[in-house]
Formats: structure tokens, sequence, C-alpha cells
């Protein structure tokens, strides 16, 4: 629920602080698609610090370089996770077997100084024409962009999105955010060694909205 959700973000932003992640600071998240995945998400954004999503399915030299260059000191993560993850000289928090830990703090609404200005994530190219760069995404731009989907693709219905892309993959914010400032639901699908396939969630009642690129469209 909206208030399970809620609580478990809260009790995150509650541990972050005292871990030293306030307004400015990058929270490195490597997660699979879960309700971790989430709550990773939003108790970050609650601590007031910006998220950078780490995919599973790039090269640890790739991963390496991102967490070197965003200077990560913090590393959101499951314990089935930990062995594809290259080594970092950051701490490493596990949202499952270390939830035990983040579960003492308060549920309640942390106080966060964060503004519109200041960075929601941070974002790697695909380094196709050499490195990856990192794009620095405000919340004044997330909000906007939110906002707009929330107008043009929802319109005041009640609709479910699925969670099948990766976090790394900038598309995969509308099928997060846009659902959650609705009330809406979304439906996570998990990769298990593949990537999901976009007929499985096609023929999936439980699906109202699919955000997809033009190529898939073509293909489809």
């Amino acid at each position: 629920t909206y208030y399970e959700l809620n609580s478990r973000a809260n009790q995150l932003a509650h541990y972050l602080h005292k871990l030293g992640i306030t307004r400015g600071k990058f929270v490195g998240l490597f997660v699979d698609h879960s309700i971790e995945m989430i709550v990773g998400m939003l108790g970050t954004l609650k601590a007031g610090g910006a998220y950078l999503p780490l995919d599973s399915s790039h090269p640890r030299a790739r991963l390496a370089f991102m967490l070197g260059d965003a200077q990560i000191s913090l590393v959101l993560t499951q314990r089935r996770m930990v062995d594809r993850f290259p080594p970092h000289a950051g701490d490493t928090l596990c949202l499952d077997s270390d939830w035990e830990l983040v579960a003492l703090e308060s549920e309640q609404n942390p106080e966060c100084d964060a503004a519109a200005d200041d960075l929601a994530y941070l974002i790697y190219t695909s380094g196709s024409t050499g490195k990856p760069k990192g794009v620095k995404i405000q919340h004044r731009s997330l909000v906007n962009y939110t906002w707009w989907a929330k107008d043009v693709y929802v319109r005041g219905e009640r609709v479910t999105f699925p969670l099948y892309s990766s976090l790394a993959f900038d598309l995969t914010v509308t099928s997060i955010f846009t659902p959650l400032i609705t009330g809406n639901r979304i439906v996570i699908y998990h990769w298990e060694g593949r990537e999901v396939d976009l007929e499985e969630i096609i023929k999936d009642e439980r699906i109202d909205i699919i955000k997809l690129t033009p190529s898939h469209l073509s293909l489809i």
C-alpha cells in the first residue's frame, strides 16, 4: 500500500541521514526489479540525496567507472546482487538482509531541505562515442516531466503501469513516478536473469499503459 511504501521509504531516509546522506550526496542503486528498488529511490530522495541507477547487466568495468566518476560513497543493493558488483571504496547497504537495522528508524516523514534546483538522479550515457558521461537531472525537471506525463498519459483515469525496463534507462522513470503521483499502481516484472518479453506484458490484463520507444512500436 501507499502507507507501507511511504513508511519504508521514511525509515530508509532516516537511516541514510545517519550515514551522512544529505542534500547533494549521491547514492548508488544496484537492485533488481523489486519493492526494494522503489524504496531505495524514494528513501534517497526523501533524505535529500540523488540516486545513481546501476544496471546489473552492464560490464563490471563500466560500473566501476561510474562509481568512481560520481564519487559514490554508498551503494544500496540486495544480498543476491552483491557478488555481481565490482569492488568499491564506499559502503554497501543491503535493502533486504540489512533491513532489520533500517526498520529501527522512524516511519514519520523526515525533514528534507532539497530544492527544485537540487539533483534528483544522475544517469550515464551509453558511452558509444567514448567514456560514458553523467547527466544530472534536477528535481524541477523530473517534476515537470512527470506532471506532463500525468496530464497526457493518465488524464484522471485509474491505470496500471508495468515496471520492466532498466532503471538506468531514462524511460523507466515514467513507469515509476507517474503512477505514484496519481494514486495508481505499479506491477513489477522480475527479470530473473532475462529481459521481460514485451508480448508477455501486452497480454497481461492488469496493464493499461506501456511506455515504449519508437523502435519497440515498429517491432510490435
